[in-house]
């Protein structure tokens, strides 16, 4: 749950509250978050609930990539969402929030979509990896240059043979990534 504004000091860690009005979001996961209506009232507590831990669901393998596409967007400066056709001139108005931006104010995002080759069961495992973590991998690797062309950046990473991968089991979205050797 995500509270924004005057919805976090209203709730306390261990207590039981009744919420109407929120709202689910998508960004990698679905979040539930409040939004400007919502309304958070107390609720009797509940009894017996026995402690919640989630079991890790995230995999780690070492392979190498055997095919990819990498795609970029560009992401409006207020709202985040994708802009599509974007004009030939410097402003852009959002699809989404309706607002006009210099498309210097425009945020790049990327997504992947791989197959990796897992050394050491020989499977194939398609994934999905977004821009925190690929913008990390480049930075970490001095390649943060490479992503002015995706097809460089699609290149070198097919010529890693050895990465270590860890991904989210149910979703195969990739949460880590890091050259083995």
């Amino acid at each position: 749950l995500t509270l924004w504004k005057h919805h976090i000091d209203k709730v306390v860690v261990g207590k039981t509250y009744h919420f109407t009005n929120v709202s689910t979001r998508f960004f990698h996961t679905y979040t539930l978050t409040t939004t400007s209506s919502t309304d958070i009232n107390d609720h009797e507590d509940l009894l017996d609930i026995a402690d919640y831990q989630e079991e890790s669901t995230s995999t780690t393998i070492t392979g190498a990539i055997t095919q990819i596409i990498l795609h970029k967007s560009a992401q409006c400066g207020n709202c985040h969402k994708s802009i599509k056709d974007l004009p030939t001139g410097n402003l852009v108005r959002c699809n989404s929030c309706n607002m006009k931006q210099l498309k210097s104010n425009l945020n790049n995002a990327y997504s992947c979509t791989m197959n990796v080759k897992d050394e050491s069961t020989s499977q194939v495992i398609k994934l999905n990896m977004f821009s925190s973590v690929l913008v990390t991998f480049l930075t970490e690797n001095l390649k943060l240059s490479l992503l002015s062309e995706m097809e460089d950046v699609e290149d070198y990473l097919l010529e890693q043979q050895h990465l270590t991968i860890t991904y989210n089991s149910s979703n195969k979205v990739v949460l880590k990534f890091k050259k083995t050797r």
